[in-house]
């Protein structure tokens, strides 16, 4: 409950900042901004650097990866989907 109440009093303390300083909003709308680009690149940058090396090992390209990756979801997702029906006299299938 402290938690919650601790919450709302930042939320309404931010609201209020940004209502009684001017130009505020700009300042941190721009500096999140910058911050999502430059920490976008260094992901992509570093998970392209780390998965070269391993793609080139077992000859796959980046789309086959992905590909593969969305694959397994869905089988997996089918799979316990089915099992959950079957083994749960299908409620599960009425609650998807």
């Amino acid at each position: 409950m402290i938690a919650f109440a601790l919450l709302c009093g930042g939320t309404v303390g931010c609201g209020a900042a940004l209502v009684a300083v001017p130009g505020l909003g700009r300042k941190l709308s721009k500096t999140m901004t910058m911050f999502v680009k430059s920490s976008r690149i260094a992901a992509q940058s570093r998970a392209s650097r780390m998965h070269a090396t391993d793609l080139a090992v077992v000859g796959w390209s980046a789309t086959d990866l992905v590909a593969r990756q969305l694959l397994g979801v869905v089988a997996c997702s089918m799979t316990f989907g089915l099992a959950g029906s079957v083994l749960g006299g299908g409620l599960l299938a009425a609650v998807f």
